[in-house]
């Protein structure tokens, strides 16, 4: 990441020959400072993760919107910017194109000791019921404060599975991230693409039965309480609705793993 004149970074990587070298060849290579006691840097922990895009006749539309790593750059920093946690874009990198399979790269803030949703519930699956109920509470007003307020934003995720959750618990706090936001809508006035949002993540919630009523209320509760009083949904109508939809969808994939 090659500093630029005005003394900000350029995030934008033309190849990725930087990416398999050692730090202090990266750090020789863009002539950037090497981080110590002696430096007055700290190292700072990344994620890197690679992309695969769309080629051929089904990538031309992709051609014009980007690849996904520049649509996730953008659609994190336009999240942040709105209050939204997601891990902080910091690089990305949009080798040229030299064929199929074709990858771009995106670098991230690196969340600590967090765990995605999925995995956070299975492991708290197996507490005490008590200290299970007050966790699983506590995500539920994260959970619902961070949705309701992407929804109140008029922001729809498109791919709000429990993976795509980030739960990191430390004490008596506990707070929740988004992830892979590059297929994010902002600006849609939709109200059934964030039900479809909802639904989506309901579903994942079948493969945890544990989790009683009163906690799915406290979400919905906490999601409806971030709009706006004139724009409000009423939780109990989009308990209703959720239902449906997910009755539906059980009906229809009876037998068969739930989507996680």
């Amino acid at each position: 990441m090659k500093p630029s004149d005005g003394g900000d970074y350029d995030p934008f990587i033309g190849s990725t020959e930087c990416l398999p070298k050692a730090p202090k060849d990266m750090l020789k290579e863009y002539n950037a400072s090497e981080s110590g006691p002696d430096s007055g840097l700290a190292s700072v922990r990344v994620a890197l993760k690679r992309i695969r895009e769309r080629v051929g006749w089904g990538g031309w539309l992709q051609y014009f919107r980007g690849t996904r790593a520049r649509r996730a750059w953008w659609a994190g920093h336009a999240l942040l910017h709105r209050g939204i946690a997601t891990p902080q874009p910091i690089a990305l990198c949009e080798p040229p194109f030299q064929g199929n399979p074709y990858y771009s790269y995106l670098v991230t803030q690196w969340i600590s000791n967090a765990q995605n949703l999925h995995l956070w519930g299975w492991q708290i699956a197996r507490l005490p019921q008590a200290d299970r109920l007050r966790l699983a509470a506590q995500c539920a007003e994260s959970l619902g404060r961070l949705i309701g307020r992407l929804h109140a934003h008029r922001v729809r995720h498109g791919d709000l599975k429990m993976a795509n959750i980030l739960v990191r618990a430390d004490g008596n706090s506990l707070q929740t991230w988004l992830l892979d936001v590059d297929r994010i809508r902002i600006g849609s006035r939709w109200q059934r693409g964030y039900r479809k949002d909802l639904v989506r993540l309901a579903q994942g919630l079948s493969a945890h039965p544990w989790v009683p009523r009163s906690v799915l209320c406290r979400f919905l509760h906490t999601y409806t309480k971030q709009f706006p009083a004139f724009a409000r949904p009423d939780w109990k109508t989009l308990w209703r609705q959720i239902s449906k939809e997910l009755t539906r969808w059980q009906h229809k994939h009876k037998g068969h793993c739930p989507l996680l």
